[in-house]
């Protein structure tokens, strides 16, 4: 979790002690006036929301374009070819979408050819 203060609050320097069962991992003092901190603030809420996701890849039939669907709502693709036989994504996602998309997940073999996953 991560704590934004304004500027000049009382807590700054002291944000660690502000409740005993809440400890940020990082705080970031934000000026709405000068948009001062907005940068960092965005930088922590980045790398802690990547830290939620699991990297995948996964070869989905054109029947689940729900799940493409939500791969793109949710994760974040580095990779997405249209293929013969479905869609082959490379993606950051949501532990609970790579659970669901266990049936579909694949490796890719040494000589860049995607191969089905071993169940």
């Amino acid at each position: 979790s991560a704590l934004v203060l304004p500027k000049g609050s009382p807590l700054e320097g002291r944000w660690l002690n502000i409740h005993p069962d809440v400890t940020p991992r990082s705080a970031v003092l934000v000026s709405a006036k000068t948009n001062a901190g907005l940068v960092e603030l965005l930088e922590v809420l980045e790398r802690q929301l990547t830290s939620l996701s699991v990297s995948v890849e996964a070869m989905l039939p054109y029947s689940a374009g729900d799940l493409l669907a939500e791969i793109h709502r949710d994760g974040t693709i580095t990779e997405e070819e249209y293929r013969a036989t479905g869609t082959y994504v490379r993606a950051a996602v949501p532990r609970s979408l790579y659970n669901r998309l266990g049936p579909y997940r694949v490796r890719r073999a040494q000589a860049g050819v995607v191969t089905q996953a071993p169940s």
